[in-house]
């Protein structure tokens, strides 16, 4: 089971919960709108490391959210966006896609700051995975 396979886990999950914005994806082409929310994804795994003499892996890491408002129309509207989303990523979930498994850790929102006419909050949602080993 790959890294890759952990990634769309994480993705087609996001994109499938359907937060009513628009999702700038990891070195893809996006273009916002002015004045248009949005929501920028990157997945950051850490290194895989072998679960005793088994043929399993294990490995953890954190999907990073930013989302994207306009400033100057407050702070409520992006927060509550960040609430809804750790709704969807509660701790013990399990998302699975194509045979690879991970589950949620917790998730935290450690920054919202506004930045190059943006209204920027940043979350963080943490899991584990374990990896049949290659």
């Amino acid at each position: 089971m790959s890294i890759l396979k952990l990634d769309q886990a994480l993705v087609t999950d996001f994109v499938a919960q359907d937060f009513g914005l628009p999702v700038a994806h990891e070195n893809a082409d996006y273009k916002p709108t002015a004045g248009d929310e949005f929501v920028q994804l990157t997945n950051f795994p850490n290194e895989v490391r072998p679960v005793g003499l088994s043929d399993t892996d294990e490995m953890d890491g954190v999907l990073q959210f930013v989302l994207y408002y306009p400033t100057g129309k407050g702070a409520y509207d992006a927060k509550e966006k960040a609430q809804t989303i750790f709704d969807a990523y509660p701790a013990g979930r399990e998302l699975t896609y194509s045979g690879a498994t991970l589950y949620i850790r917790g998730h935290e929102r450690p920054s919202a700051f506004p930045e190059d006419g943006w209204y920027k909050v940043r979350g963080l949602i943490y899991y584990d995975a374990r990896l049949a080993r290659q």
